[in-house]
């Protein structure tokens, strides 16, 4: 009789045991999520190892001081007469549409204005022009006699990697430029 009743106790705990909370299927999910791991490890280890064996060589560029450096040893590449300068007009003072006001009487006035848009803020005074590709400020200065601005607001600042000559940066000031009373009559 007491082995009977071990008997019977100690098959309910075989049983509860080999079923599980879940069932049959609880081993599988093990295996599914294990094998999940296993692959998302070998991806990982793989990915590390071909990057590492293939790396590809960084260019890496000079500072910029070096680069001015270069600039100013080099001998100045004049604009042909006959080439349009690139100009960019940047809207500093926040007033809609100014730029393109300013666009067309430039264009009118025979430079190949290329862009348009906001400078990084509004509060700009007086109108800027930066001439990107010449120290000497040839460029700038064509484009600062169209728009009437005094030459203390003529700067160089050399920039390779936009393709324009000039930069302008309207200012507060615009009312004042000599192509304010003819922007608009397009």
């Amino acid at each position: 009789m007491v082995q009977r009743k071990y008997r019977q106790s100690s098959n309910k705990h075989s049983k509860s045991r080999s079923a599980g909370a879940y069932g049959n299927s609880g081993g599988f999910f093990w295996s599914f999520g294990i094998g999940v791991l296993v692959l998302l490890n070998i991806v990982l280890i793989g990915s590390a190892a071909y990057k590492f064996a293939f790396k590809e060589k960084k260019v890496t560029r000079p500072p910029s001081a070096a680069v001015v450096q270069k600039k100013a040893v080099a001998p100045e590449v004049s604009v042909p007469a006959s080439r349009k300068i690139r100009v960019e007009l940047l809207n500093g003072c926040g007033v809609p549409g100014l730029a393109m006001s300013f666009s067309n009487y430039l264009r009118r006035n025979g430079f190949d204005v290329v862009d348009t848009k906001n400078y990084s803020s509004f509060n700009v005074r007086n109108t800027l022009v930066i001439d990107r590709t010449s120290k000497k400020l040839k460029n700038a200065k064509r484009v600062a006699q169209v728009l009437g601005i005094k030459h203390a607001y003529i700067q160089p600042k050399m920039n390779p990697d936009l393709q324009v000559e000039v930069t302008v940066i309207l200012g507060a000031d615009f009312t004042k430029l000599k192509g304010f009373n003819q922007i608009g009559k397009d």
